[in-house]
């Protein structure tokens, strides 16, 4: 039965020739649209002069068939309409490059200058894909640049706004180099305003830009830079402060930017993320939605929901001629209602590229409604993407406009026929529905592999069951939108209606996203998307019984991979952001970006074919950044293998790189080599990588100290971020030199320096307290690694430690999914074992560790089992396997911290991949309690550690209570408690119900703190005398923090047994060591003493500002004392001193050998120090030592 007349309005202008789809296709101008896109597409990667060539050779050509063609049945007319289009094609893209070409702009980028630019906005401001700095939004802006006004003396760009090579590429497709500037402009820009017409990007900080509209002319101070990657684009202009307003938008952009305004306020009543997805899926409005929604509707398959599209305009236009239909209205007036209601959408969801196609196709059909003509679909998109390539040629390599076509072009062609054929066993409207998710897909999917590595099997499904809410959004959000400008109040409420539909397709696109197996990995290259066309061109042309057949067949495989990836994931594990090589004894470490087969590749370990290997099983096509920490032969040797055949964009070498045959194979490459120093930053979008080490200035460390050090960051949906410290080789001299740096300390994963060996700071390692450790080492290799002390150490963190000798390629995941299908607060990691599979014995290794605590649990003396007296470490390092349930009892924090630690090692030793939740009583609610100690449904287990349950309400202690009387196996719970009355009846249930019990009390008596320096040098593997001992206790004092950090100084710096001679050289007089006591030796000249102590200071936790302050009270004494007036009693000069009256003696004694123009200096040194560390520098602990020295010796400055 035919659909109703109604329906068969919005199933014409969804792109349907026909209701019954009997009739062929219009297909006259398919031929010449795809010839000239494909020359408008190749001539955009030349000059204007050979585009003008080409138009006239086309032009020759078009003339050629025409005269020649006179024979009979020679198709002339076709060839020539063919050869003509091509020739305006190419004529329009000469226009545009010539444009470009003699802008002064593109002249200005090559020069990198600094101007002053007068901007037309062409697009709403967006955010930039690298993390924003604190408070200053970091945006995109696309703009037409009007008039330039150069400023030869303008100084060079804020640092803060100026891209590193990956952020300019992010925003214009270029690498760029890491070198910006100012540069002199030409004498004519020099005379005044130049005009010229060329579109630019804009990157700009600040409020003051996020509320731009379209239209709207401004100006604007920065820096111009080349823009490679868009022949179209003049240059990239990093902006310097806020713009100056010229002109106000269009009366039409101010309607439009109002209306999208009013949408956002109506929608921000509902729930997230829907406050953000409506405005999205109405006016194509992302910039309120949740990166973790976003991620799962790309992860769906429904992204081109996010992005305003033909089926949003279809929609509209359709229920606008269904009501001038129902109203009896037909011909000349709903064809101007269906323009007007085209021109309004256009205006309010911007002229995106498929919006572009839409509006053309919709109007080529509105004409036809008009005039009374048959609507020809194909032939409408024909001319559409004709039309709008001669427009704007730059749209011929716009992915967007791509899949825009790809999938219109399905929809006409493929959709009619499917729904036809399954109507006869669907409802109507389930057959129409399945077949245009369908035809979309299926149209789109060559090029969807490309861009995403992987086909998707759950986005067709997903779409449909999205489909019938789609309407419902779109309708009513542009409902919501009319009334919000004149009953705001009224929209809040309506908002609902809409709003309702946008939860039911965000709930679809989550759910879709977190099923297994969601994707099948596919080359992402040129040769898998022709692979991919001709397999789908393949299916479509089978019949008959041969259809039925492979359809089965291919059901059938799907479903087996499908419950082969669900038992056994493939590789790379979904969500993927870093990978450590198994390459052997070597270092290779692979950091996926964005753009689909892009990755950051650090070090290439020994072997090009093992590099190789690894790459091509991550499907990196593309090298963003190549870097080489250094030039050992196990990081470089495999160079080769990385960089043939894929792209590098650019390679990061430390300055004293000494392996001159990789630098000649980059050069060969022409590949751009940059040096890394400290302070450098690069974007590869979603990473941003900070450069540590070496420092710049000064002579460079050769070898392994001269590594590369690398601080990444990877943005979390949570609004906070990953960081993986990657560290090369360095040892200690660079490892002690990085400890004052806080960007070192409390990482998420840490690479482990040198392959593990003993080459350690221990303090170092201690320092950074990372998640999980990566060490790159080969099995059986001659050199050890890691050394037994060094992977000890690991151990003895609270963290998942990792080989590639024995779990073979690691995947870290950033934000795995944990219970209930959400994020788990820490990353995880994923092992590819070099032998069996390390699912194979998991489930017996499981049922064995679940009987093995149904034993325990029947055994009544482990019920009241009591761990005292351990004040050298947790009590738990000799337990086989970590007990169920466990309290840890004290108020030492060191102890509890240390006795915590080891139960979560112990967890992880059995199964290194264990999900840790450490929460205190304020992250504690009933919902997350019942969330964390739920039974896993694939058996997965958990560690939750409830720390200071002593705190916890009522109502939830008694939430723990009832989960002790019936745990779940897959759990190992720990509660910390700290002692006392308070909450004792918590305490008391846990060990009834047969809990391990750890005592952690302070040490009171001397003896137990004697015990427990001794016992801090036994887990280093030292041994120290009772004298010594006793000597560290009375010179640091009895905070366990303090003896302990004392005790991995000593163990670090020292050799063979430590005595009290060793103590007196380090730590005499340390216990009431201040900022006061390094400023006294500072302005004495002692300048070994001055650091010692400065040290001291810092790892004992002192602010840096406080020292400081320390440091500018004893040189501004100084000031005081050095050359007092006469007759000024002392009690004035310590007043102007701010110190006793008692202390001018000495300060006195220090003023001797200080002169004014030294104490001037020291006075100078001490104000510089101050802005380095409150926040103009970068390592407040350096500024400290530096600012020392550079105070010592000024004091024998004349």
């Amino acid at each position: 039965m035919p659909p109703p007349r109604a329906r068969q309005w919005a199933v014409m202008y969804l792109g349907t020739d026909s209701p019954g789809g009997a009739e062929l296709p219009d297909l006259r101008l398919v031929l010449p649209a795809l010839a000239t896109w494909a020359c408008t597409a190749v001539l955009l990667g030349g000059t204007a002069r050979a585009a003008c060539a080409a138009a006239a050779a086309l032009a020759v050509v078009a003339v050629g068939v025409w005269a020649l063609g006179r024979r009979e049945r020679f198709p002339r007319l076709p060839l020539a309409a063919v050869a003509v289009c091509m020739a305006a094609g190419a004529l329009a893209t000469a226009g545009r490059l010539a444009a470009v070409e003699s802008s002064p702009i593109t002249h200005l980028a090559n020069e990198e200058a600094s101007v002053t630019l007068d901007l037309a906005i062409t697009d709403d401001p967006r955010p930039r894909a690298d993390p924003p700095a604190p408070g200053r939004p970091r945006l995109i802006i696309e703009a037409r640049a009007e008039a330039v006004l150069a400023d030869a003396a303008m100084p060079a760009a804020d640092p803060a706004n100026v891209p590193t090579p990956a952020s300019a590429e992010g925003a214009a497709g270029t690498a760029g180099t890491a070198v910006f500037g100012t540069s002199d402009v030409s004498p004519a820009a020099e005379a005044g305003a130049v005009r010229t017409r060329v579109p630019v990007v804009v990157l700009a900080s600040g409020e003051a830009w996020r509320d731009l509209l379209p239209s709207q002319r401004v100006r604007a101070e920065g820096t111009v830079l080349p823009a490679e990657g868009d022949p179209l684009v003049g240059g990239v202009f990093v902006v310097r402060g806020p713009p100056e307003r010229l002109d106000p938008p269009s009366p039409a952009q101010a309607w439009a930017g109002h209306t999208r305004a009013r949408l956002r306020a109506a929608a921000s009543g509902l729930p997230e993320p829907a406050d953000g997805l409506l405005p999205a899926l109405v006016v194509g409005d992302t910039s309120r939605v949740p990166p973790e929604t976003a991620a799962a509707f790309r992860d769906s398959g429904m992204t081109h929901l996010l992005t305003v599209s033909g089926s949003n305009l279809a929609i509209m236009t359709g229920a606008a001629l269904g009501a001038m239909r129902w109203l009896g209205r037909t011909g000349v007036p709903a064809a101007v209602v269906g323009a007007a209601t085209v021109a309004v959408f256009v205006l309010v969801a911007r002229p995106e590229p498929s919006v572009l196609r839409a509006a053309f196709m919709a109007s080529i059909a509105l004409l036809a409604v008009a005039l009374g003509r048959r609507r020809t679909g194909v032939a409408a998109l024909a001319a559409a993407t004709l039309g709008l390539l001669l427009f704007d040629p730059g749209l011929a390599r716009s992915f967007g406009f791509a899949l825009s076509v790809l999938a219109t072009a399905g929809i006409l062609v493929l959709a009619p026929r499917w729904r036809d054929r399954w109507s006869a066993r669907l409802p109507t409207w389930l057959a129409e529905a399945v077949a245009v998710a369908l035809a979309a897909h299926v149209a789109c999917l060559p090029l969807l592999a490309v861009l995403s590595a992987e086909v998707s099997w759950v986005a067709v499904p997903a779409n449909v069951l999205a489909a019938p809410a789609v309407p419902l959004a779109s309708v009513g959000g542009f409902a919501v939108a009319g009334l919000a400008l004149v009953w705001p109040w009224a929209a809040q409420t309506v908002v609902w209606l809409p709003g309702a539909a946008v939860l039911w397709i965000d709930a679809v696109a989550s759910t879709a996203a977190r099923l297994p197996g969601r994707a099948v990995p596919w080359p992402a290259t040129a040769l898998g998307a022709v692979l991919l066309a001709l397999l789908v061109a393949a299916a479509l042309a089978l019949r008959g019984r041969t259809a039925r057949a492979v359809g089965a067949a291919g059901l059938a495989a799907a479903l087996t991979a499908l419950a082969l990836t669900w038992v056994a994931p493939g590789w790379p594990p979904p969500g993927w952001a870093l990978v450590a090589c198994r390459i052997g004894q070597g270092d290779a470490l692979v950091l996926t970006a964005e753009g689909g087969g892009r990755a950051v590749v650090v070090d290439t370990g020994p072997d090009p074919a093992a590099i190789d290997s690894c790459l091509a099983d991550l499907r990196v096509s593309e090298v963003a950044l190549l870097v080489l920490t250094h030039g050992d032969l196990d990081h470089v040797g495999g160079t080769r293998g990385a960089i043939g055949g894929r792209s590098v964009r650019a390679a990061l070498v430390p300055p004293a790189f000494d392996h001159p045959q990789t630098l000649r194979t980059l050069r060969s490459e022409r590949i751009p080599v940059h040096v890394g120093t400290a302070g450098q930053r690069w974007r590869v979008a979603p990473w941003t990588l900070d450069v540590l080490w070496p420092r710049a200035g000064g002579a460079a460390p050769v070898g392994n100290d001269g590594s590369v050090v690398l601080l990444a960051r990877w943005p979390l949906a949570s609004g906070g971020a990953m960081t993986a410290l990657l560290t090369g080789d360095i040892e200690e001299p660079a490892q002690r030199a990085l400890l004052g740096s806080h960007a070192v300390r409390g990482v998420d994963v840490l690479k482990v320096p040198h392959h593990g060996a003993g080459s350690q700071e221990p303090t170092f390692i201690a320092a950074t307290r990372p998640d999980i450790t990566l060490t790159s080492v080969g099995a059986g290799n001659p050199y050890g690694h890691p050394d037994p002390a060094t992977w000890a150490q690991l151990r003895r963190l609270p963290s998942a430690d990792y080989r590639t000798d024995r779990h073979g390629d690691i995947a870290v995941v950033p934000e795995p999914r944990g219970a209930g299908g959400r994020p788990a607060e820490r990353p995880a990691a994923v092992c590819r074992d070099p032998g069996p599979r390390r699912g194979a014995g998991r489930t017996a290794a499981r049922t064995a560790r679940r009987r093995a605590r149904r034993t325990a649990r029947r055994l009544s003396g482990a019920r009241h089992r009591t761990v005292a007296g351990a004040w050298h470490a947790a009590g738990m390092a000799s337990t086989s396997a970590p007990p169920p349930l466990s309290v840890v009892v004290g108020d030492e924090e060191l102890l509890v911290d240390r006795a915590v630690a080891e139960l979560v090692a112990a967890a992880r030793a059995e199964e290194p991949g264990v999900d840790v939740h450490d929460l205190m009583p304020g992250q504690v609610t009933a919902g997350k309690l019942v969330e964390v100690t739920s039974p896993s449904l694939f058996g997965e287990r958990r560690v939750v550690v409830l720390r200071a349950v002593q705190d916890l309400g009522k109502d939830l202690a008694a939430e723990v209570t009832r989960y002790l009387t019936a745990p779940a196996e897959d759990v190992m719970l720990v509660l910390v408690h700290a002692g006392g009355a308070k909450g004792k009846a918590l305490l008391d249930a846990a060990v009834k119900a047969g809990a391990t019990r750890i005592t952690c009390a302070k040490p009171t008596k001397a003896s137990e703190r004697l015990q427990f320096v001794k016992g801090e040098f036994a887990r280093a593997g030292r041994q120290i005398t009772a004298d010594a001992a006793q000597a560290l206790l009375d010179a640091v004092g009895t905070d366990l923090r303090e003896l302990a950090a004392a005790c991995t100084q000593l163990a670090a710096d020292t050799e063979g047994r430590v005595d009290a001679a060793a103590v007196a050289r380090y730590h005499t007089g340390k216990a009431e060591v201040s900022g006061f006591t390094v400023a006294d030796r500072a302005v004495e000249g002692r300048i070994p003493e001055a650091l010692e102590q400065l040290r001291w200071c810092l790892a004992v936790g002192t602010a840096p500002v406080l020292i400081n302050s320390a440091l500018a009270g004893a040189v501004r004494g100084l000031a005081v004392v050095a050359q007092p007036q006469r007759g000024v009693p002392d009690t004035e000069l310590a007043k102007a001193a701010k110190v006793p009256p008692w202390k001018l003696k000495t300060l006195r004694q220090q003023a001797r050998g200080w002169s004014p123009t030294g104490v001037a200096r020291a006075l100078a040194v001490v104000a510089e120090t101050d802005a380095l560390i409150k926040g103009a520098g970068r390592d407040p602990a350096y500024a400290l030592e530096r600012a020392v020295i550079e105070i010592a010796g000024a004091r024998n400055q004349r």
